[in-house]
Formats: C-alpha cells, sequence, structure tokens
C-alpha cells in the first residue's frame, strides 16, 4: 500500500491541534507516520524535530527519491510556497503538488 508521511509544523505543545487524534491514526495504520516540527525554540520535553521544515529534513525522513511522492501543503500562504519550491527542486513532479493556502 501506500505510505503516507505527515510532516506537522506548529510553534509549540499548545498549538498542536488534533493531537489525540493524529496519534491514533498513526498507532492504528502502519503506514501512516507523522513527523511533529516544533517552531518555538523553548519548547520544552520534546526531543523531535525544532525548526521548520526544510530539504535537509524532508531527505532524512523520505529519503533521496522523491519523483514518485504525492504531496499536499496546507498552511500560510509564504510557508506553503516555500515548500512547494522545495519539494520541486527535490523531483516532486507538479502534477503531484496539491495545495492550500491563506494569509
Amino acid at each position: 500500500g501506500n505510505k503516507i508521511v505527515l510532516f506537522y509544523s506548529v510553534k509549540d505543545h499548545e498549538r498542536y491541534l488534533y493531537r489525540e487524534e493524529i496519534e491514533k491514526l498513526s498507532a492504528e495504520h502502519h503506514d501512516f507516520r507523522v513527523i511533529i516540527h516544533f517552531t518555538s525554540p523553548d519548547v520544552k520535553d520534546w526531543h523531535g524535530e525544532l525548526g521548520r521544515i526544510d530539504e535537509d529534513r524532508i531527505k532524512k525522513h523520505l529519503g533521496e527519491d522523491l519523483s514518485k511522492c504525492k504531496v499536499f501543503l496546507c498552511g500560510a500562504r509564504e510557508m506553503v510556497q516555500g515548500l512547494k519550491d522545495t519539494i520541486l527542486e527535490l523531483g516532486v513532479k507538479s502534477n503531484n503538488v496539491h495545495q492550500e493556502s491563506w494569509g
């Protein structure tokens, strides 16, 4: 089956919406993995990713060959455009990129 990787970027624990639902999905579906990025440098008790989602973190979790990936981006307009540019440079085909943005 297809593997799904959710990169979820949020400032801190308080703003991590749908945490229980996301963790439940991840536990119930072996092909669903969640990579949480907290962007605030002041986050306590966290051993996961810190900072913005970038090229190095995408390659760390997805590997080098992204040519067959389908990508769905959702977020603030600047972030979505920046990530779209990055994933296109990493080899994702433009017709496999779907986006929704605001702001």
